[in-house]
């Protein structure tokens, strides 16, 4: 026998529905375990609660640098750079230095809730840790290192020199209990809080960001939230104040300069005009000292600008500069712009460096962008510094042509021409240095942030995370899921014949009978009541005996010309049903009025006593091995038609019994009295008793159960009968499923004993069952 071709690998949407009832138990087993698994966690994990605090950042306009118009401080739409600065390191260090969250609980009673917040050492070093002894009235007393420092009261911020905290609650705590606090590490109190914050724009070009805090403390979450907002606005105010505080040291200590000059100068040229009577200078003299004054005001100015840009030169000269928040450009947007760009390619950069490493593909491409933007910023810087040079010669030109007029005085004149011309220069960079110095001053003392606070965070009242219902409703799902993934699984690599299509598709021989599955029976009738399995003459008319009717038809059609037929029943393997199968075949062959003998051939595991309750005294393996005649085997049952041979005692070599010619003599003398001599024999692949006796029969049927019996079983059977000359007929179908999917359809028209019966002695609940089959059949067409 040849294999043919496999399942389809569409099958239609009724054998995917077969395939869902053959395997519902590991379906719903394990579904219930992912879902009970899910849930069963979902109720045992902590619930967290999330916290959120929104800020909008603001695009001021950009203010003049106090030491000159092109220095002007950064400001542009950057909300992603600001979004990163939020989550850096640096501003998280600040919140939790704030809320001494490096501090926890380390002991306290069993089952008691302490809840203390904003703990703030005044040196962090030197307090590792403190206790907190409970008295009465929710009164504790603080110490530390075995040394009290002061008393507090639960839900009242406790303070003194050393230390400060607040203690919110204290649930089952009473007097006598002690709390211990402990230092932990800081940097894992900055990596927990960076790791339980998000900050994400809300929108898109919205400017506004939200500060959201996750924690399993919804009071401590809004804390951490609030506390991250501030951090990141004392920061940035920081930032801003940076340059301000910059200038006004450079210009306070100019200031002094040009003061201590300007005095000097003052007192010179007083003395020289005492000691020479000098009233006053000519117009023109006067005129050329006031021109001489406001060019040195003006060299002066243009040698601020090339050493800002010399400065800034020398910042950019660095892998990476920090040109912080300066940038060269007031009196040049295209050089702004660049320096802002640069600016915020290097915030970037840092942000990204606190996540990953130099050789990440997002820093090494900050990093190109970087060095291409100083090179075009040096560049022009190199362009401006130029100018101003151009600018610096033509003023000293022009310096120069006053001198030379002044050269022409007497020399009392001249000198004092000089000394005057030095005094109104220092008072004019004086008067200047001084108007600057104001404000830097003021604009110091005036700096705000350009982040506003639009909502604080509050403690939340429900948690976000455990969703039970979500966990519970994925946690079924993945379970079913998988489930079905096994189940399919399972289904195409098992190569077992599943359906009757598939036994027609797959198998090359005929099938003669096709058995619904037996309510309560075991292997073989081994459980010890097979016999009430057998068909009897009270049930004529019920699906099994039907079935077995058709076998017995299609058996008789199937060689015409013989009226004496002897063939044996096997199956590939144990417990596929062979003995039951061949006993009810004999007793619908009697029920026929066809005289037919059963004989049990199983020497292994005789079976056909059991079912007829008949004893083992005398059967086969006597007759064989002794001078026994017929008449001493042959038991006679209920029924006049039928009569039984068993297997006898249990001999040591079964296949060496079946292969004496005894038994063709014992076969040729059943034939004289029986239409049909039938004999119940042992599995064929366990051992070779079927095809021995095989060669000796007319023909033989395989049993094969459906779900079971795989289709490289049968081939080998088949393959083993034939090889010793055994006409396999075909094969029966036993244990089918006929409540559900289509084996239901192949016993519905067996069961017309509905048909016979008065429509008031039907009973309701199957009259009910049996219009759902009606409905079921029309639904499936």
């Amino acid at each position: 026998m040849t294999e043919s071709t496999p399942l389809t690998t569409s099958p239609e949407l009724v054998e995917y529905i077969l395939l869902l009832r053959r395997k519902w138990k590991l379906i719903a087993l394990i579904t219930l375990l992912f879902f009970v698994s899910g849930t069963a966690y979902t109720l045992l994990e902590a619930p967290v609660y999330e916290s959120s605090a929104t800020i909008y950042i603001e695009e001021p306009l950009s203010r003049n640098n106090l030491l000159s118009d092109i220095i002007v401080m950064q400001w542009w739409n950057r909300t992603s750079s600001e979004r990163l600065i939020a989550q850096s390191r640096s501003v998280a260090a600040l919140a939790v230095e704030k809320l001494g969250l490096d501090y926890h609980v380390a002991s306290r009673p069993p089952g008691a809730g302490v809840y203390i917040y904003r703990i703030r050492p005044a040196d962090r070093e030197a307090i590792s840790g403190f206790t907190l002894k409970f008295t009465a009235g929710g009164a504790y007393d603080v110490s530390v290192r075995g040394r009290t420092i002061g008393s507090g009261t639960v839900g009242i911020p406790f303070t003194s020199p050393e230390l400060g905290f607040y203690l919110r609650k204290a649930d089952g705590v009473s007097g006598g209990d002690a709390v211990t606090v402990a230092r932990g590490s800081f940097e894992g109190a900055v990596d927990m809080v960076r790791a339980d914050t998000s900050i994400e724009e809300m929108g898109e070009m919205t400017n506004i960001l939200k500060v959201s805090c996750r924690n399993s403390d919804p009071y401590l979450a809004s804390l951490i939230a609030n506390e991250l907002v501030d951090a990141y606005i004392d920061l940035s105010i920081k930032r801003m104040s940076q340059e301000a505080s910059q200038a006004l040291d450079f210009i306070s200590r100019q200031l002094e300069i040009t003061n201590n000059s300007l005095v000097s100068s003052e007192e010179v040229m007083d003395r020289y005009k005492r000691e020479h009577g000098i009233i006053s200078l000519k117009a023109e003299t006067e005129e050329a000292i006031k021109r001489i004054s406001e060019l040195e005001k003006a060299r002066l100015d243009i040698a601020l600008k090339i050493k800002d840009a010399d400065s800034l030169k020398d910042m950019l000269s660095g892998p990476h500069a920090d040109i912080g928040d300066y940038l060269i450009g007031g009196s040049d947007p295209v050089l702004g712009s660049m320096v802002r760009g640069l600016a915020g390619l290097e915030i970037r950069r840092k942000a990204m460096l606190e996540e990953y490493t130099e050789k990440y593909p997002g820093v090494v491409e900050l990093d190109a962008q970087i060095v291409e933007s100083k090179r075009k910023i040096i560049e022009m810087v190199a362009s401006t510094v130029n100018r101003l040079e151009i600018q610096q010669k033509n003023i000293k030109l022009s310096e120069e042509a006053y001198y030379r007029s002044l050269s022409g005085l007497p020399g009392v004149a001249r000198h004092y021409a000089h000394l005057e011309r030095d005094f109104k220069v220092n008072q004019e960079l004086y008067d200047f240095l001084l108007k600057k110095h104001e404000e830097a001053r003021i604009s110091k003392a005036a700096t705000v942030a350009d982040i506003r606070l639009i909502d604080n965070a509050v403690p939340s009242r429900e948690p976000i995370e455990p969703k039970r219902g979500k966990n519970a409703l994925v946690s079924f799902l993945l379970g079913l899921v998988l489930s079905l993934i096994i189940a399919f699984y399972i289904e195409y690599t098992d190569t077992s014949l599943k359906t009757v299509e598939d036994a027609r598709r797959r198998l090359k021989l005929p099938i003669f009978g096709i058995i619904p599955r037996i309510p309560g029976i075991g292997h073989d009738g081994a459980d010890g009541r097979a016999h009430t399995m057998l068909m009897s003459g009270e049930d004529l008319k019920s699906t099994v005996s039907e079935a077995y009717r058709s076998l017995r038809t299609n058996i008789q059609f199937a060689d015409v010309g013989n009226k004496n037929k002897c063939f044996l029943i096997t199956s590939a393997g144990p417990g596929e049903g062979k003995s039951i199968t061949a006993a009810n075949t004999a007793i619908t062959l009697a029920y026929a009025d066809i005289p037919t003998v059963l004989i049990d051939a199983d020497f292994r595991k005789p079976a056909i006593h059991g079912l007829f309750d008949l004893g083992q005294e005398a059967g086969l393996t006597n007759y064989l091995v002794s001078d026994l005649q017929l008449a001493d085997i042959v038991r006679h049952t209920a029924s006049k038609n039928l009569d039984v041979i068993t297997a006898g005692i249990v001999p040591p070599n079964p296949s060496e019994l079946l292969n004496r010619a005894r038994v063709d003599d014992l076969i040729r003398e059943l034939k004289k009295y029986y239409s049909y001599v039938i004999f119940d024999t042992p599995p064929v692949l366990p051992v070779t008793d079927s095809a021995v006796l095989g060669s000796k029969v007319d023909g033989a049927f395989i049993v094969v159960e459906l779900g079971k019996t795989t289709i490289e079983a049968v081939a080998r059977a088949y393959s083993l009968l034939a090889n010793t000359k055994t006409n396999v007929e075909g094969v029966i179908l036993n244990k089918i499923n006929t409540t559900v999917g289509r084996y239901g359809n192949y016993y519905y028209y067996y069961r017309y004993d509905r048909y016979y019966r008065q429509k008031g002695d039907r009973p309701v609940f199957g009259r009910f069952m049996e219009r759902l089959f009606r409905l079921y059949r029309f639904l499936s067409g």
